[in-house]
């Protein structure tokens, strides 16, 4: 398979008033044509801000971006912003926000989203706009009216397709979609999430899928992505991650997971996450590992075969 995007010990820091946040901290993984890999973790576990240094979106406080994220050989995050902008962002890469439905203001028709997009990011007319996003209602099961109406109009199922609608809208090759159901009921959820399979499986697009929900994660990943305390855990094929995981961490999530058949008594990860201002030194989760060694408690494990662990290196 072609590999579409690389990411290489990317880094992201945040100045607070506690002092800096090592929010992403030396996290490396690859994206390859038409693939879905998915990113799954607790609340706080860098997910969010590792998809959104992809697409160069940065708050005010950030102290501190390095590494690399390279889009077919080209590394983003040395281009200028104004090339970026022109040429990659919402072009070749789009992304779904946590919380998407919140983005579509509240005094503008979705014909307006349309023609507002096409116009910042594009030459095109509003009117071309609006015949590319005409083209697309069908596949994201919108009828043509959405097109006239306001977003209070919409139900929250119709307002987040409405979102998809414009990540899509310029035909982009890489989709990524942080906790995109997250605020919706288990019905509206399942449509999505059968919504975006259909299109990965129409139009060949990869995604990055973060979600904390591991059951989404296999229903859409090819590759499972798991991140704890700012860097990656383990990564690999869905159904290897989720049959045979390596990682204690990942191991602790698949058994906290309720499941539909079987007798399995759940269990619960001891501890709470690291502080990320001040984090433990060796393995970010040794303090809350059964397994932990004194070397596990005061060096860093290596990323090897998938698994950042001393049990496997």
């Amino acid at each position: 398979m072609t590999t579409l995007l690389q990411v290489k010990e990317l880094r992201v820091y945040y100045r607070t008033r506690r002092g800096v946040v090592r929010a992403v901290d030396g996290v490396s993984f690859e994206v390859n044509e038409g693939e879905t890999l998915a990113i799954i973790g607790e609340s706080g576990s860098g997910k969010s801000s590792t998809v959104q240094a992809l697409i160069r979106m940065f708050p005010r406080n950030v102290h501190l971006v390095s590494g690399q994220v390279l889009y077919r050989g080209v590394d983003l995050l040395s281009l200028p912003e104004s090339v970026f902008n022109r040429e990659y962002r919402w072009k070749k890469i789009s992304i779904v926000f946590q919380s998407a439905m919140n983005v579509l203001n509240p005094v503008m028709r979705v014909r307006d989203h349309v023609s507002e997009l096409i116009q910042i990011h594009t030459r095109l007319s509003a009117r071309d706009g609006l015949k590319m996003a005409e083209e697309l209602l069908p596949k994201l099961g919108l009828p043509p009216s959405v097109l006239n109406r306001y977003p209070h109009e919409l139900s929250g199922g119709m307002k987040q397709r409405v979102v998809i609608l414009l990540a899509l809208l310029l035909r982009p090759e890489l989709l990524i979609l942080d906790e995109p159901t997250s605020a919706l009921d288990v019905i509206t959820q399942a449509n999505i999430m059968n919504l975006l399979k259909r299109l990965k499986w129409d139009y060949k697009i990869s995604m990055i899928f973060v979600t904390h929900d591991i059951a989404l994660a296999s229903d859409i990943g090819d590759k499972i992505a798991v991140m704890y305390g700012g860097q990656l855990m383990e990564i690999g094929d869905a159904d290897t991650i989720l049959r045979e995981p390596r990682h204690p961490y990942t191991r602790f999530l698949l058994e906290s997971t309720p499941r539909l058949r079987g007798e399995v008594k759940l269990t619960f990860i001891p501890g709470t996450p690291p502080d990320l201002v001040n984090p433990p030194p060796g393995c970010r989760f040794a303090p809350r590992c059964p397994y932990a060694s004194d070397k596990c408690r005061s060096e860093e494990p290596p990323m090897k075969n998938g698994v950042k662990c001393w049990l496997y290196v």
